[in-house]
């Protein structure tokens, strides 16, 4: 399912169904799906750009499952590639009760999202300690953890061994958190 998607990423826009009047409102798994952007590397140095360039699809598609089976149809699902255009981003993130993805760009969407969303910013290690190593404050660093501060969210950082291996990938931290701040 998400692998077909992942390919027909690129220039062109997807249609993104939202019902903006959903009362429960939806769970926003975002998705890195290896996309190349010149315009992210001005941001990154390289080393960090190679630390970020893994494909997460299949651990999204994992995380998909594993909330499903969990809440059952109590939430829809929707999945975010940074495909779609501005208004159906902001709509979307408008009515997301939860935000989960591996950090990155798609969490400055969080712009459109209300105080009381749930965001759970999932890193690796590995990007954890090259921030720190570079003498950088982490969250002074980490600007989508600031840019929900700021907003009156209370988001999550999640640190994992790494975001490549479904062993150590934080499905269950990430599904009790969801379980416990919805509840």
């Amino acid at each position: 399912m998400l692998q077909k998607a992942s390919k027909d990423i690129g220039l062109q826009q997807h249609a993104c169904t939202i019902d903006s009047n959903a009362k429960k409102g939806y769970i926003v798994v975002i998705i890195r799906a290896h996309v190349r952007s010149d315009i992210g590397r001005k941001f990154t140095d390289d080393r960090l750009h190679n630390m970020r360039s893994h494909d997460d699809i299949a651990m999204s598609e994992k995380l998909i499952e594993k909330i499903k089976k969990k809440f059952g149809n109590k939430y829809a699902v929707k999945t975010f590639f940074g495909n779609i255009t501005m208004i159906e981003t902001s709509q979307l993130f408008a009515s997301a009760i939860a935000v989960i993805g591996a950090t990155g760009a798609g969490f400055s969407n969080l712009i459109f999202a209300r105080p009381s969303t749930v965001v759970l910013i999932v890193i690796s290690k590995e990007i954890l300690e090259y921030i720190t190593s570079q003498n950088k404050n982490v969250l002074s660093s980490h600007i989508h953890t600031g840019v929900a501060l700021k907003l009156g969210m209370t988001p999550r950082m999640i640190i994992a061994e790494n975001l490549i291996d479904e062993k150590y990938y934080p499905f269950e931290i990430i599904i009790n958190e969801l379980e416990k701040r919805l509840s």
